[in-house]
């Protein structure tokens, strides 16, 4: 019975092993009552790039934006108010090649949050293509 035990529990880790957590980079924390912009910009040669902005509310529910970048042109997704009740803002940007690389700027107010991404194939130090920001309330 031990020895059936073990090995059930070793099959179970073998499954579970390959998979990985989201993960994000935290950029920063973005001001409720400020109107932002968000711009997407990529150097793709192979396709359309696909950016995805969701608003997380205080009860969870999400609010999700879809858009989509064409090969070597960029774009803005302008929004006058972050969501009432929006606590977090998760931006991911699919990228339809393995080196194709860009940047996701943030303005809001006079604060400007700047990040670089790339694709699996290219360099290590620009692998992030998921980015958080915190959302504080109107003071």
């Amino acid at each position: 019975m031990k020895r059936l035990t073990s090995t059930f529990t070793c099959m179970l880790a073998l499954l579970i092993w390959p998979c990985t957590t989201a993960q994000a980079r935290f950029l920063g924390t973005l001001q409720q009552n400020v109107p932002w912009t968000l711009e997407v910009n990529t150097v793709s040669t192979c396709g359309p790039t696909a950016a995805t902005v969701t608003f997380v509310n205080s009860r969870g529910g999400q609010d999700i934006d879809i858009f989509t970048i064409q090969p070597g042109a960029g774009t803005v997704f302008t929004s006058a108010n972050i969501p009432r009740n929006t606590r977090r803002i998760l931006v991911e940007v699919d990228l339809p090649c393995s080196f194709d690389v860009g940047f996701v700027r943030i303005h809001q107010g006079t604060n400007i949050i700047e990040a670089d991404f790339c694709g699996e194939g290219a360099q290590d130090t620009c692998a992030d293509r998921r980015f958080v920001f915190d959302v504080v309330a109107a003071r």
